[in-house]
């Protein structure tokens, strides 16, 4: 943590050298020289006008505020006679490691931060109605080019995920210093279900169509975070992101290699928002913010297939909730709060209505799902509902509602609250629909209302406003990770990107490091990945 620490306060040598001197004498500092150090401590990690952050636990707080701690709880006659007083156990021995080392051992540690080279905006293609849609060199989602390569797989032997595909010299003519090889294609591979694995990036010079292989995960199957991908365009394979061609656009940056923001805007246009939702385009679609194809009454049905533990879970959830109530219930009754106890006896009823449902209606539940199953999927997913399916959807849906604070009861709220892939209203779902259709082939994305197509067009090329796909550069400085990698060249990152179907933990990013003399030598093995959430 010392280290950590002071590699991101102390960038040249001679600085580094003097702070650990420094630090290695703090138990025979005089309190003048620790309060000095203090400053100097606090003044290089905080922001200009800011006050330096104080995190709760030893490991994330500054030296700074432990030195101040350490002169607080000691005098100056207690140090004098035992020179670790007051220091902490942890501290002093972090201390004692760094004053064993060698200034050359320091040094080793502390590899000088390379110069970002310029950034490139990895631009999502202007999604026009006709064919030329979808064509091009370069592409996220979609299937690889991998030609006679064998499909990447991580170090368990599981199928890993295509990402994205860059053509090398479109993306050289962009950024010439970069020096990328003159052929081929970077093709870059994670497996993101149940976490993250290393990554895998390969150096494609025989481009050849290739199809994923059977043992490929679903990418609706995603959990924890890493992914949250349900709307694809495709249902025929769900192991492909939605393919969208992208071009690259070299930018302005500062010395620390970060864009401009207005620059981005001004090639991209200002992006709408987070989400494409039917709520921004209500007044334009034929049921206002609700479903109006029966592919959302297909992606409700396929909603409710829960799994045999997500089922289970039912019977455990309402039990653990009825068992609270009522203990809520004796404590409320014993303080003669009316109200209270009535509303209480009334969530208790419901707990004990759905705990019986979750003993014994797992039959009746499948036995829902199926109907409605049956019922959506003998229309053809991108026909329109009728006035009599859509009030027909509506009423399914009400029996799944849960809202228990509320005191939303249904008939089988208990078993879809549990279900991984659960929508809380019908606006979501067709949310669902409209996104898949953003993505879709030119002869399905032509179907929607041409009002609807070109603010799709027009306002929703980037993932978001403070976000964007970019190549080389510094990204956006997710909890410190751009200082981490301080060493390493940013190849590419992908941001949070609702109509690919991107999720990285809470609007967070995914990516890809490689060292300088790594890239030099085409050691593409050696691409590391990180990604951060907000």
């Amino acid at each position: 943590m010392v280290l950590r620490l002071l590699s991101g306060i102390f960038r040249k040598r001679e600085e580094r050298r003097s702070a650990f001197d420094k630090l290695a004498e703090t138990d025979r500092m005089s309190e003048t020289e620790r309060q000095a150090l203090s400053d100097r401590l606090s003044e290089a990690m905080s922001e200009p006008g800011k006050p330096v952050a104080e995190p709760a636990t030893l490991e994330e707080r500054s030296y700074a505020s432990v030195f101040d701690e350490f002169a607080q709880n000691t005098t100056e006659q207690e140090r004098s006679q035992d020179p670790d007083a007051g220091m902490p156990e942890q501290i002093r021995k972090q201390a004692e490691a760094i004053s064993a080392m060698s200034l050359d051992e320091i040094d080793a540690m502390f590899p000088e931060p390379v110069k970002p080279l310029p950034p490139v905006l990895v631009l999502r293609d202007y999604r026009g109605d006709g064919a030329a849609f979808g064509r091009g060199s370069s592409w996220l989602g979609g299937l690889p080019t991998l030609g006679n390569r064998p499909w990447p797989r991580d170090a368990s032997g599981r199928a890993m995920h295509h990402l994205a595909t860059l053509d090398l010299p479109e993306l050289s003519r962009e950024i010439p210093e970069a020096r990328l090889p003159k052929v081929g294609q970077l093709v870059f591979f994670l497996r993101l279900i149940d976490g993250m694995s290393a990554p895998c990036v390969v150096h494609v010079t025989a481009p050849g169509m290739s199809l994923p292989p059977d043992d490929l995960d679903r990418l609706d199957q995603g959990s924890g975070g890493v992914l949250q991908a349900r709307a694809f365009p495709d249902r025929q394979d769900l192991r492909a992101f939605p393919r969208w061609p992208v071009s690259f656009h070299r930018l302005a940056a500062n010395d620390r290699g970060e864009p401009d923001r207005a620059e981005i805007f001004r090639i991209a246009g200002e992006p709408a928002g987070y989400f494409l939702s039917t709520k921004a385009f209500a007044a334009h679609l034929p049921n206002g913010e609700g479903p109006w194809l029966w592919d959302s009454a297909q992606r409700f049905a396929s909603s409710l297939r829960l799994t045999p533990e997500e089922m289970a879970r039912a019977e455990k959830r309402a039990t653990s909730r009825l068992s609270r109530l009522k203990s809520d219930l004796d404590s409320i009754q014993r303080g003669g709060n009316r109200e209270r106890v009535a509303k209480l006896k009334e969530q208790c009823a419901i707990a004990e209505q759905d705990l019986r449902m979750a003993r014994d209606g797992g039959g009746e539940f499948r036995d829902f799902e199926a109907e409605i199953s049956g019922w959506a999927g003998r229309w053809d997913r991108w026909a329109a509902l009728g006035p009599e399916d859509i009030a027909r959807l509506e009423a399914y849906f009400a029996e799944t509602r849960f809202d228990f604070f509320a005191n939303v009861q249904s008939r089988f709220g208990i078993f879809y609250d549990q279900g991984g892939r659960r929508y809380h209203s019908l606006e979501a779902v067709a949310s669902d629909t409209l996104r898949a259709l953003a993505s879709a082939p030119p002869e399905t994305f032509g179907t929607l209302p041409e009002e609807v197509r070109t603010i799709i067009a027009r306002e929703y090329r980037l993932p978001h406003a403070h976000g964007w796909h970019q190549a080389f550069g510094a990204g956006g400085d997710i909890q410190e990770e751009n200082a981490e990698m301080a060493d390493r060249y940013m190849l590419l990152q992908l941001s949070h990107d609702n109509l690919m179907e991107l999720g990285f933990g809470d609007m967070g990013s995914l990516k890809f490091w490689i060292r300088p003399e790594d890239m030099a030598a085409g050691r593409w093995d050696r691409v590391e990945a990180t990604m951060r959430g907000h």
